[in-house]
């Protein structure tokens, strides 16, 4: 028996639109402090803001209770585009 064979001329992936037209590249990240976390936390301080625990958590408790306007962008993040799109 014998298989297929793959050659990977090299290590990089590329992406393509649904189209077919390739992505570029992405830009460089941007610079970040030398304690990112400090920054941050100093940044809250700064703005007045105090996350805990509580904060990551979303405040309805059942699908019926998302509100619509943030369904609406979710389902347009997962799906640009889509033609039965009618809020863009």
């Amino acid at each position: 028996g014998g298989g297929g064979r793959t050659a990977r001329p090299s290590l990089a992936v590329n992406f393509y639109d649904p189209r077919g037209v390739p992505l570029p590249d992405a830009p460089p990240p941007a610079a970040t402090a030398t304690d990112p976390v400090a920054a941050l936390v100093a940044e809250n301080r700064r703005l007045g803001v105090q996350p805990d625990w509580h904060t990551t958590q979303p405040r309805w408790r059942h699908d019926d209770d998302i509100p619509t306007a943030v369904l609406i962008r979710a389902l347009q993040a997962v799906h640009p585009g889509d033609p039965g799109d009618r809020a863009a």
